[in-house]
């Protein structure tokens, strides 16, 4: 039996509830007084970060054609037919990365998992790529829920999704909640966020644990926050038992527990084991399995678990469900993407360790694209605007959308040169603290030791601090995301044509019909940046 909480009113609703959970008004076992002797095991099953990745993807770090929808619903079944009790859990980010997206809006995903059987996911930042509206549209289909205990309506402080259900499986009685983290909320586009507002993500966490501790044996939160951001968490709320993340994309190879002193949730048999800490990559390139031994009323008394790879291994029979799900929708999308529009002669890696940290080909190329399509001087995008790298061979529609799944604009506007220096050294003085950018047009030199720039050109030519040049962006970052706010508070003339960046590219495709390595030197030179750890969150 699966039971919902009726709890989805203002939070402090959510506070009040916590503080009516007093042990007296529970039974003995979850008050801690007469706990069973003997451990029951659970089996947690766990993705993050899918981003529409419905078929097998190449990841040069671990191998070619991993993961799929097919393969991961093959691993669960068999796993499911040979443990007493599982959950299947997802850390966020469901939506949005592919052509499966870009064309069925979440659709295709939340078919795929509710056929696998998923129980609960929570909200990641892509997740309202298409707003608030088009996510509860898509999750009426579901057969599972979006939990989330931190995103509120501004109006009235209500809750705008549930934040916890609670699952019975096998005698054992499980909390699961979810939460969205700051760094994470803070990319979703200004204007998708209106109307909404984040409740901090420690206190919600530690409303729902008050709630779901002494009623359940096991409390799971799935945190898309990033897992530096967990791992503190973790170390500040006690009563946790595991934390399933997202958002940074992470490859925890192993679980990573945190243990807290004092155990603020008392035990009959001792010590508490821990928070466990996992995230299994991206793009359901792993199936994430935890193995536990839980006592009734908790705590965990035994935990080992790891990352299984969803190679061609794993065999898909003729007549799984999933195969022809998959291919009604990947059906249409040939239809429209399977088109050459031109040939790569060389690879384009787009790393993820990198992106945010240099000036990589593939930026510049996207970045020269824009200047080309609206003859701008200069071109700056944040690194996360580009998603997979470009490799060599033909370039199709579908790859195009894959590299450039977001519905941004190309928007132009006029920054005196004065501007544009204060831009590039607002980024250098942060640099490793904010987010990456790529540029075209321009090339100039951070000393990132002495957070100065300098050097600083455009068509070769001193950036001249008088002289107008006209500035090419996307929509997202001319509408103060990612720092857009501070980048271009002088501009002016802003123009949007409504042009998707993707088009823009595309045109490229088309007038040089063979891509190669930009001709011209990588637009940023970096200076002292040896050793420097980056504190941003990668997305």
């Amino acid at each position: 039996m699966v039971r919902f909480p009726s709890l989805r009113g203002s939070f402090a609703l959510l506070l009040l509830t916590a503080v009516l959970f007093l042990p007296s008004a529970l039974p003995a076992a979850a008050a801690g007084t007469a706990t069973s002797p003997s451990a029951l095991p659970v089996t947690i099953l766990y993705t993050n970060d899918h981003h529409s990745h419905l078929t097998p993807t190449d990841l040069p770090e671990f191998g070619a054609q991993l993961g799929g929808m097919a393969r991961r619903y093959e691993m669960i079944r068999a796993i499911r037919a040979s443990e007493p009790r599982v959950l299947l859990l997802d850390g966020g980010d469901i939506f949005q990365g592919s052509p499966f997206y870009s064309f069925f809006k979440g659709r295709a995903d939340i078919a795929a998992y509710s056929l696998c059987g998923y129980d609960a996911t929570t909200l990641g930042n892509h997740d309202l790529d298409d707003g608030l509206s088009n996510n509860i549209e898509q999750y009426k289909k579901a057969e599972f829920p979006l939990l989330c205990a931190n995103v509120a309506n501004a109006s009235d402080g209500s809750l705008v999704f549930p934040p916890f259900r609670i699952i019975e499986r096998g005698g054992l009685r499980i909390g699961v909640a979810g939460i969205i983290g700051s760094s994470a909320w803070e990319v979703i586009a200004q204007s998708l966020r209106r109307g909404l507002r984040l409740i901090d993500p420690t206190l919600a966490a530690t409303a729902v644990v008050a709630v779901l501790r002494p009623q359940t044996d096991l409390v799971v939160l799935l945190s898309h926050s990033g897992y530096e951001r967990d791992l503190e968490l973790a170390a500040r709320v006690p009563g946790i038992d595991v934390i399933i993340g997202g958002h940074t994309n992470t490859y925890v190879e192993s679980p990573t527990v945190v243990r807290q002193d004092p155990v603020v949730v008392p035990s009959p048999t001792g010590r508490g084991f821990g928070t466990i800490v996992l995230q299994a990559f991206k793009w359901g390139a792993f199936l994430g399995r935890l193995d536990l031994l839980v006592e009734r009323g908790g705590p965990v008394v035994q935990a080992h678990g790891g990352l299984i790879p969803l190679s061609a291994s794993v065999t898909v029979p003729l007549d799984s469900p999933m195969t022809p799900l998959i291919e009604s929708f990947a059906e249409q999308i040939r239809a429209r993407t399977t088109q050459v529009v031109g040939h790569c002669a060389v690879s384009f890696p787009y790393p993820e360790k990198r992106k945010h940290l240099e000036s990589l080909p593939l930026g510049s190329l996207v970045a020269q694209s824009l200047i080309e399509f609206t003859g701008a001087d200069l071109a700056i995008i944040n690194s996360g605007c580009i998603r997979e790298p470009l490799p060599e061979g033909p370039v199709t529609m579908g790859r195009i959308f894959s590299i450039l799944p977001f519905d941004n604009t190309v928007v132009t506007m006029e920054m005196r040169g004065a501007d544009i220096l204060d831009m590039l050294g607002f980024i250098c003085a942060q640099y490793g603290a904010i987010t990456g950018y790529q540029y075209a047009g321009a090339t100039f030199t951070f000393d990132v030791a002495a957070r100065k720039l300098s050097d600083a050109r455009i068509g070769g030519k001193p950036i001249d601090p008088g002289h107008t040049y006209r500035v090419v962006t996307i929509s997202y970052l001319a509408d103060g995301n990612q720092h857009g706010t501070v980048l271009f508070r002088n501009a002016t003339n802003r123009r949007d044509d409504g042009y998707y960046y993707r088009e823009a590219f595309l045109d490229y495709v088309h007038r040089h019909g063979t891509i190669s390595l930009p001709p011209v030197p990588s637009p940023l030179r970096l200076v002292g940046a040896e050793g420097l750890v980056p504190t941003y969150d990668k997305k």
